[in-house]
């Protein structure tokens, strides 16, 4: 045996020790990939048809203590379109029930104006029912607060401002 055969013969257990680690490496780097896509947040799809000026019954909100997201739009309303979403935070814990937002409201006009964003925030004793999601053109239909028996910010209701009656659908995740 040569020289160049047996230092050949001294790499080959360390190669496949080697090959055999990268094999495993990639193996468990693409199952977390796996995972994460099969892992799927809870999701809520409300469709609510309203007539003109009327408000939907009370929708809780998803979850305490965790953000969630809400979106909605038109599902159908003579023709006219809408979107709109908001990341949310309620807390109903100590005593003090609070329930904030940021929002992407949807146009006010079809102009190329920009839709609003806004945030917010409301409180026990704070009953005035605040929009806070737009979610059909030119604000004609919106999310706003509600509120339980005692007080408390704890819940949304849709409420449609069209001139006839429209469908709105509703997505919370959480």
């Amino acid at each position: 045996m040569d020289t160049n055969t047996r230092a050949a013969q001294g790499l080959t257990r360390p190669m496949a020790i080697l090959i055999a680690a990268l094999v495993i490496s990639f193996t468990l780097a693409s199952m977390k990939r796996a995972y994460a896509a099969t892992t799927v947040p809870n999701a809520s799809k409300i469709t609510v048809t309203l007539g003109s000026g009327a408000d939907s019954g009370f929708y809780s909100f998803p979850t305490s203590k965790a953000p969630f997201i809400l979106m909605g739009g038109v599902g159908s309303a003579g023709g006219y379109l809408g979107a709109g979403h908001a990341v949310c935070d309620y807390n109903n814990t100590s005593g003090y029930n609070y329930f904030s937002w940021n929002s992407n409201d949807a146009p006010s006009s079809y102009s190329t104006s920009p839709a609003e964003t806004k945030e917010g925030y409301t409180y026990p004793g704070d009953s005035s029912g605040r929009n806070f999601l737009t979610i059909a053109y030119a604000n004609y239909a919106y999310l706003k607060t509600a509120f339980d028996g005692s007080g408390n910010p704890s819940g949304f209701r849709v409420h449609n401002d069209w001139g006839s009656s429209a469908t709105y659908v509703i997505l919370e995740i959480w």
